[in-house]
């Protein structure tokens, strides 16, 4: 049970680090905002706007959580990598 609990809190610190890490961002929203701004090409305000929406349809769990949960969401459509293309 012991060691069930440390995997649950292990995959939980790596959810919310690794959008960060691969974005190179210091938090879960501004991770999601580069997110959407690379698979948009670039367009800031939309990705921006993008963000803020994808959070607010994720409105029952915490701010940062909502944009970890569209992160990994977004990431799972397109791809992990940075670039906006799909990963290799």
């Amino acid at each position: 049970m012991r060691m069930l609990l440390l995997i649950v809190a292990a995959l939980a610190v790596a959810a919310w680090f690794v959008p960060q890490m691969q974005e190179g961002t210091d938090g879960p929203c501004p991770a999601l905002e580069q997110k959407m701004r690379t698979t948009l090409r670039g367009d800031r305000r939309m990705a921006r706007e993008a963000a803020a929406v994808a959070a607010k349809q994720l409105e029952q769990v915490s701010h940062g959580g909502a944009c970890v949960v569209a992160w990994w969401q977004l990431a799972m459509e397109h791809g992990l990598d940075s670039s906006g293309g799909p990963a290799r």
